[in-house]
């Protein structure tokens, strides 16, 4: 649960560096192979995180949104 977790928390932080970078993680996500050192745990947790980011935007302070709330 752990890396599930640690997974989430890069995916929402993240910047992005490279336009392939989730692309690539998903990919990883996915893949019906064994991977080492838990990285597919991490990289379900980072697709999960990269969803949460998009569906929730202004968690943590993260969003460009404005403190006066009636501006539109």
């Amino acid at each position: 649960m752990l890396m599930y977790g640690l997974g989430g928390v890069a995916g929402y932080m993240a910047p992005r560096i490279h336009p392939m970078q989730d692309m690539a993680i998903t990919a990883l996500a996915v893949l019906p192979v064994r991977l080492p050192f838990g990285l597919k745990k991490i990289s379900q947790g980072y697709v999960l995180g990269m969803l949460v980011k998009g569906l929730a935007p202004g968690l943590l302070g993260s969003g460009t949104g404005s403190s006066d709330p009636t501006v539109v």
